[in-house]
């Protein structure tokens, strides 16, 4: 997954031949990224701060693959088109 630099971005993917609807927001107060994940409507996860090097869903056993960053740096502003996350079991 890329990004762009909006301020707040959906998009949709399938996987697994699921379709899930992704949304990552900017935290200006905070100065960091966050994504939700939602499938038919219904939110799966809300909140996940879109760090480097973590399985960022692995504690969300409802999501049946995960995703990670080999970025060097976390996501901020100035590097959110350069920062990808890949898809881990999916």
């Amino acid at each position: 997954m890329t990004f762009s630099n909006d301020a707040s971005q959906k998009f949709t993917s399938i996987i697994n031949e699921e379709r899930y609807e992704f949304l990552v927001i900017y935290n200006p107060t905070f100065e960091y990224w966050t994504m939700g994940i939602s499938k038919e409507g219904i939110t799966l996860a809300d909140g996940i701060k879109l760090v480097t090097q973590t399985l960022l869903l692995s504690q969300y056993a409802n999501i049946p693959f995960d995703l990670i960053s080999t970025h060097p740096n976390d996501a901020n502003r100035d590097n959110i088109t350069l920062f990808t996350l890949d898809l881990v079991n999916g």
